[in-house]
Formats: structure tokens, C-alpha cells, sequence
């Protein structure tokens, strides 16, 4: 963490690091972050809708098993 005091030059000092980055590099670096921070967004949503993804399945599952056996006879 920066002291306040020292937060202007540091930003300065970075910004010059990336003015220095050509434009067409910069835009695939941020590209690839882009779509790394989308992954990591689709994984969290399927991992936090896993349980009733499989509850839904086994369901379906189910539902097809009795199609197949066909009506029950008494």
C-alpha cells in the first residue's frame, strides 16, 4: 500500500512503464484478460448451479426410464 504523498509518482512511473507498450500488444493483453475474467465467470456460475444441474438431470433421466418401461400393469 501506497502513503498518499507517494501515490502520484507511482502512478506516473507506471503509466509511463505502459505508454511504452505498443497499442496492438496493450490490445491483445487486454483481450486475453477479457476473456479470462468471462471464464472465470462461467466456471463460477456453473460450479454454484452444479447441485441442481445434477438434480435436474437425474430427474429428466428418470422420466425417460419410465417412458421406456412403458405403463404399469397391475
Amino acid at each position: 500500500m501506497l502513503a498518499p504523498d507517494e501515490l502520484r509518482s507511482h502512478t506516473l512511473e507506471v503509466a509511463g512503464r505502459l505508454a511504452r507498450i505498443p497499442g496492438a500488444l496493450a490490445a491483445l493483453v487486454k483481450d486475453n484478460l477479457n476473456a479470462a475474467e468471462d471464464e472465470v465467470d462461467r466456471r463460477r456460475f456453473l460450479f454454484a448451479n452444479e447441485a441442481s444441474n445434477q438434480a435436474e438431470s437425474g430427474r429428466l433421466a428418470m422420466e425417460r426410464l419410465e417412458r421406456r418401461r412403458g405403463p404399469a400393469v397391475s
